[in-house]
């Protein structure tokens, strides 16, 4: 005799039946919360998944198959990882030209030639003729050169833990701006003031600590203060440490005024409007170009040794 009858049978098979179903719509509800919104690349604003443009900042949310631009600069990646990923790109080029990795130390650098070939920022000949007067490009190429393991990593050190902070607060372009920027502004005051070369984004990055003081400046929370005390605690570090020699102050002073000044006059406030987005979008890539066109002119360029 059968322990289950056909009745017994059928109420088990339902009452299973009835559970599956409710763990489902407990899975549909779960995901429907982590899914039914998503957050806005331009303006951050939470917003309907399915939404095709921003309701807050007007961004089209629609995704373009992936182009030749897309590709040199994705959009999801940050832009602080593309650009440590371009100095370390640039300074294995320098240890294959130099055929060895320096430590950076005085004396045990990256060989002269191998800077001055692949773009190290020189003093402007005011008085002498120079044989690389007129290559203004250099300002730009000498931001992603380095002397040497400990120069690279201390600089890609800071940059990695500044860089998002900053990208955060202004979005991705006006931070590329700032950074590019207060770079060369920081090689060209070097050149103008010092009689030594310049190589190493620490003119960049010490833009960026000029930044997180004018952040400090123009808001009064908690918050702004204790960034711009840290950021000016950091700036007389380094500026300590220019005094060794072999480090170019000028280029650090340079760098946080530069940062400082560009940070008062373009704003903090990410971009929201589509003319905004549109305008730092265009910056975006206009720093970009020019930071490839001044390596396309050293690689054109014959630098006599």
């Amino acid at each position: 005799m059968e322990l289950l009858t056909p009745k017994i049978r059928f109420r088990l098979n339902r009452l299973q039946q009835r559970w599956k179903v409710w763990k489902a719509s407990l899975r549909r509800t779960g995901q429907e919360v982590l899914t039914e919104q998503k957050m806005c690349p331009a303006c951050r604003a939470l917003m309907p998944r399915n939404a095709r443009r921003c309701p807050f900042c007007g961004e089209s949310q629609q995704r373009m198959s992936p182009s030749a631009l897309g590709r040199v600069m994705p959009p999801d990646v940050p832009m602080t990882h593309l650009l440590i990923g371009v100095n370390v790109l640039v300074f294995i080029v320098e240890c294959l030209l130099d055929r060895s990795v320096p430590i950076g130390l005085i004396g045990a650098g990256m060989k002269g030639w191998v800077l001055l070939r692949l773009g190290m920022s020189v003093p402007m000949a005011l008085t002498h003729p120079s044989p690389v007067q007129g290559q203004y490009w250099r300002w730009v190429t000498a931001l992603f050169l380095h002397d040497g393991i400990l120069h690279i990593g201390f600089n890609m050190w800071v940059l990695a833990d500044v860089g998002p902070l900053i990208e955060g607060l202004y979005g991705r372009g006006k931070f590329l701006v700032l950074y590019l920027a207060a770079g060369i502004i920081g090689n060209v005051f070097a050149g103008v003031v010092s009689s030594a070369s310049v190589v190493g984004a620490s003119g960049a990055i010490m833009g960026l600590i000029g930044v997180l003081i004018a952040y400090g400046v123009r808001h009064k929370t908690a918050m702004a203060q204790h960034m711009r005390s840290q950021a000016i605690r950091f700036a007389a570090y380094v500026l300590v440490m220019g005094l060794l020699p072999g480090i170019s102050d000028a280029a650090h002073i340079g760098g946080i005024g530069g940062g400082f000044l560009l940070a008062l006059w373009i704003g903090d406030e990410p971009p929201l409007t589509e003319t905004q987005i549109h305008f730092w979008r265009a910056a975006q890539w206009a720093v970009a170009g020019v930071v490839l066109a001044s390596f396309i002119l050293m690689a054109r360029t014959h630098v006599s040794m």
